[in-house]
This record gives C-alpha cells, structure tokens and sequence, in this order.
C-alpha cells in the first residue's frame, strides 16, 4: 500500500509540488519517511489539560524544546516561513509572529487553517490562560489541518505543551 501511495506521492509532489511549487527531494522524502514511519495520525496520543500543570517557561526553554521537536527546523517552521508562512524561531520576534496574526497560509507547504470561519489567530491577545491556534494544533483535535508536530508524527508530552502554554500565557497579557 505505501508502496503504491509513495510512488503516486513522489509523481504528483516532486514534479508539481503543493500548489504548483516545486517541491525539493528532501522534502517529499521527509513527508514519505513521516507516512511510513508514523502513518498519519500517532496511536500514543496524550491529551491532557496542559493549563493545570504549573510550568514556568521563557523563551530560551520554548526555543529549545521547538528545535528539540524540530518545530522550527529547515522544512517546517523555519525562518523562511517554509510551513504556512510561519516562523516559529524562538527570538524577540515570536510573540509579535503569533500574537493576534492570523494564519497566512503560504509558503512551500501552505496552511490548511487558512481560510477559516470565523478566522482564527495563534494566540488571543488578552486570553488567561492563552488560547489560539498555536495551542490548538498541539491537540488530538485541532480544528484544522493536522496535529503537530507533523514531520515526526509523535505529539508533544504534557510537560512540553504545559511549557508553551504557559510561554503563551505570558504574552497574551
């Protein structure tokens, strides 16, 4: 089955790619590699209520467990804003990227939560504790598109996701 999946993937993305972009052999190899690995959802789903386990979490952790998980890696969140035009680079800049901004739902793999309605934005400014998009999409049920982290299929723990929503909490203020 992934066989005949991977091949008609690699004919319709690589010559093509998403959107009419050409889309480079790391990348499709990295969505097979995701596929076939992990399939397209993850069996150890672990849903919790992040906001009731206190965490204190800047931006130095954030920025170290978004590499760790390879959030802000080259192909996904990345500078270039490769995944839905979205740079989730831990500098100065995050909050202003995520908080009240709306999905742009471009770059070489646009956004799915794009166009919705009512629209929705990373992070509500003012929400205590933080709500919004970015949290969302940590969650066996996002709304939208798919969970993440994408590329490698296993969800964040609940101590990981405690630590961006609290992050978010202190900068939706």
């Amino acid at each position: 089955m992934f066989r005949n999946f991977g091949s008609a993937f690699v004919h319709r993305f690589a010559l093509t790619g998403f959107g009419g972009r050409w889309v480079g052999p790391a990348i499709v190899a990295a969505l097979l590699s995701s596929f076939t690995a992990f399939g397209c959802g993850s069996s150890n789903n672990t849903d919790t209520d992040a906001a009731t386990q206190p965490t204190n979490c800047d931006l130095t952790q954030l920025g170290t467990l978004f590499t760790k998980r390879l959030c802000s890696s080259a192909g996904c969140h990345d500078p270039s804003g490769t995944s839905a035009s979205l740079n989730l680079t831990a500098d100065s800049g995050l909050a202003g990227r995520l908080v009240g901004k709306n999905p742009a739902g471009g770059g070489a793999l646009p956004s799915l939560c794009a166009n919705l309605t009512p629209p929705k934005v990373y992070l509500v400014a003012g929400s205590q504790p933080a709500t919004g998009l970015l949290l969302d999409k940590l969650t066996s049920t996002p709304g939208c598109g798919v969970r993440m982290p994408y590329m490698t299929g296993v969800p964040l723990t609940a101590d990981e996701i405690a630590c961006v929503q609290s992050w978010a909490t202190s900068v939706t203020k």
